[in-house]
């Protein structure tokens, strides 16, 4: 199956697609998360939660914050969830995480912010509402180019001497590779990399060049 995953423009603020439905209105937000070898369920669960509480902070008058999230992890296989928060069982998360299988997204948050309008929707009214507002915020993602084919992380690791890593920083990034561990000797640095298989090839073909009397793995 071929997933996709959703990259935030940090450049630009998040903007804010309202679904309105008989005086309520429903705030569909996205938040990739970035799942490296090293990452955990607790560490991720914990970025979920400090996402839930920012938005929480920023509004307060609203009555439900509804969520759902699908990860791929190390063994490649899908963890998921969803939370109703208060609303009735099945009616709200549930509908989230289905348009998230859908649309083949991974690492991926979505929450779904609220504001009561004073009529009660119904079971079938708020799934519809949920999920149209779900798929707004993804299909205007779409249209901004920010959801992209998922594409399979390997790991390497090198170790170099201490004046070599700032270039070794650039070079990385120069080959959108990300560094996920680091540790630091007297006079040596060993670094673990991460990125897509073609990626690292072309990363460890310029190192070995710069780099003959380092060593990688």
């Amino acid at each position: 199956m071929q997933y996709f995953i959703y990259q935030e423009n940090t450049a630009q603020s998040k903007e804010e697609i309202i679904f309105e439905c008989k005086g309520s209105k429903f705030i569909a937000l996205l938040f990739p998360l970035n799942i490296a070898t090293n990452t955990t369920l607790d560490s991720n669960q914990m970025l979920r939660n400090d996402i839930l509480a920012k938005l929480q902070a920023a509004h307060k008058k609203a009555v439900h914050f509804v969520w759902a999230f699908r990860i791929l992890n190390e063994y490649q296989q899908v963890i998921e969830g969803s939370s109703d928060d208060g609303e009735p069982k099945g009616s709200a998360g549930v509908p989230m995480l289905e348009v998230l299988r859908g649309k083949g997204l991974i690492n991926i948050f979505c929450v779904c912010i609220r504001y009561f309008g004073g009529t009660k929707l119904g079971v079938g009214g708020l799934v519809r509402a949920y999920t149209q507002a779900t798929l707004q915020t993804i299909t205007l993602a779409e249209n901004l180019g920010q959801i992209l084919p998922y594409q399979a992380k390997d790991t390497i690791s090198i170790h170099v001497k201490s004046s070599a890593y700032n270039k070794i920083l650039h070079l990385a990034t120069q080959h959108q590779l990300e560094v996920i561990d680091r540790e630091f000797l007297q006079t040596s640095i060993t670094l673990q990399l991460q990125g897509s298989a073609t990626n690292l090839e072309n990363f460890s073909k310029e190192y070995k060049n710069l780099y003959y009397d380092s060593n990688m793995s």
